[in-house]
């Protein structure tokens, strides 16, 4: 407010990187904040995907004994000389009657080294209106994580899925 320092910092790729920003009074207190700054290229490409995992217990939330074989199929890229990615994101997990589906993305973010992450909103079983998040590595072994949760307007998550 006061105008004092506006510190800033160029990245030379795309990814998902941790920015934390510590401000201290010149005495003793200090205080630290942290968020995600999500940095992407649109003409980095797509990201394609199908598969099943096995979903250990702990994963579905609202049951945490529940586990079992979960399927997902996904595909977004950026359209032209757009800055929001479009596509469809499907993750079924029959033993947890868990079918989500994607409305809409946030953002992309595809790397050089076979990694792509994702984010956006979509419904479970048709209903409600829940954030999403995936992880996908294309190595050996691949890797697939999906992260499903509600927020409220506070901001507060209450997490359906995740296989962390």
């Amino acid at each position: 407010a006061d105008g004092g320092p506006m510190p800033s910092h160029t990245y030379d790729a795309a990814g998902i990187y941790d920015v934390c920003l510590t401000v201290n009074d010149g005495v003793v207190d200090s205080t630290e904040v942290c968020t995600e700054a999500v940095i992407y290229d649109p003409s980095d490409g797509f990201v394609t995907g199908s598969g099943w995992i096995y979903s250990e217990a702990g994963s579905y939330l609202p049951d945490e004994t529940i586990e079992g074989k979960a399927t997902f199929r996904f595909v977004s890229k950026y359209k032209k000389g757009a800055s929001i990615p479009t596509g469809k994101t499907d993750f079924r997990f029959q033993a947890g009657d868990l079918d989500f589906n994607s409305l809409s993305y946030d953002w992309l973010v595809v790397t050089g080294s076979g990694v792509a992450k994702f984010k956006g909103e979509g419904s479970i079983n048709g209903e409600g209106v829940y954030k999403f998040q995936i992880w996908a590595e294309d190595d050996d072994p691949d890797t697939f994580r999906v992260k499903i949760w509600d927020e409220d307007e506070a901001g507060l998550e209450t997490v359906v899925y995740d296989n962390r």
